[in-house]
């Protein structure tokens, strides 16, 4: 058996210190969803906990289903005690932050939902600056965004408004031209933050997703071509070099290539060079939505997508998507749980010569 080696660095750097965002109010929308429970709420409370929020910071859920105040913490409070992005989830940190969230039920499409939202707003300290986040399906856009400009809650007049507009935005170019324009007759396209995926062009790539999977990992791996003349024989051939963008969890950086053994032979070997995040810069750095979350606080809309991107990025995929849907349903692949997938997976690589990384097999640098 060929052996690997791994050449992983360990370096400490100092701690990154995040910014401080703005005092204001965070007003989600599809509060009581899956969304909010496993990725705002515990974005937000890593945030106040690393003293990125100021004291005058309020939280607003707005849902359907009623509820109190209290049982929509204690809800809040099981999703972010057991929240992976949350590595030290202390007691006393979260009876420090559950005070500054309260609930609101009511329907997204009801003008009396927002004119309670107001009335509510008017009561908060800090409620000069707004920001609407709306963690709910693309449908409930619209009537979202109309309530909001129907009650005054739009303008800027003590403060900024801001809008988030989670992904997807639309969902082919026409629906995401229809969105733009409501959007665009509310609110300034400054106040506007649309969460988006980037996609990849001029490289073929394949996107493979599932539930139950050997583990749970997001990350881009690029695989190189082989040279087309090789030093070693053929039985020695190298796989492809590739190079790991670990998104989440464990965020960092692998770069696997074929390196000539020592000695007098033509062998080669597989080796690895890793980069953790975590381990250079500290043990609980910020989630992505944190990271977004505090830039859009911050009025930095680096991260987030604009109109034209957003209309351009569905001018690619609308037509792959009606192609789809005009070859008709096909049988759905399933798979055993805790495995790497289906086999049709693995044939639709392989008509191509190529083949899937391991899921279960890429612990990478965090863990070594």
């Amino acid at each position: 058996m060929t052996p690997q080696i791994d050449l992983t660095t360990h370096i400490n750097l100092p701690t990154a210190i995040l910014p401080t965002a703005d005092p204001c109010v965070i007003v989600i929308f599809g509060a009581t969803g899956d969304l909010t429970r496993r990725k705002l709420l515990p974005a937000l409370f890593h945030l106040a906990c690393e003293g990125c929020m100021t004291g005058r910071f309020q939280i607003v859920g707005i849902g359907r289903q009623a509820m109190s105040d209290a049982d929509f913490r204690d809800q809040l409070c099981e999703g972010v005690a057991q929240s992976a992005e949350i590595k030290h989830f202390k007691d006393a940190e979260w009876q420090s932050f559950a005070p500054r969230i309260r609930y609101l039920a009511g329907d997204f499409a009801d003008p009396d939902t927002h004119l309670q939202l107001a009335a509510l707003l008017d009561t908060l300290p800090g409620a000069g600056n707004r920001l609407y986040y709306l963690a709910t399906a693309p449908s409930a856009a619209p009537a979202i965004i109309h309530g909001l400009a129907n009650a005054g809650l739009n303008r800027e007049t003590n403060g900024w408004a801001r809008i988030v507009i989670e992904k997807p935005f639309g969902r082919d170019l026409a629906s995401a031209q229809a969105l733009n324009i409501t959007v665009a007759k509310a609110f300034e396209e400054k106040q506007v933050y649309r969460i988006d995926n980037w996609r990849w062009a001029g490289v073929p790539f394949y996107l493979r997703t599932g539930k139950r999977l050997a583990r749970q990992v997001t990350e881009i791996a690029i695989h190189y071509k082989h040279p087309p003349l090789s030093l070693f024989p053929r039985e020695e051939a190298l796989k492809s070099n590739v190079i790991v963008l670990r998104l989440q969890p464990d965020e960092g950086i692998s770069l696997a290539f074929g390196a000539k053994q020592p000695g007098t032979e033509r062998k080669a070997v597989p080796v690895s060079m890793d980069f953790c995040y975590r381990n250079a810069f500290g043990d609980n750095p910020p989630s992505a939505y944190a990271v977004l979350l505090l830039d859009a606080m911050r009025g930095d809309a680096t991260l987030f997508t604009r109109r034209d991107g957003v209309e351009a990025q569905w001018r690619l995929i609308t037509p792959i998507e009606d192609a789809w849907a005009a070859q008709g349903e096909s049988p759905l692949p399933n798979y055993a749980a805790g495995g790497n997938g289906p086999a049709e997976a693995d044939a639709l690589l392989a008509r191509n010569g190529h083949h899937w990384r391991e899921i279960d097999g890429n612990a990478g640098a965090c863990n070594v």
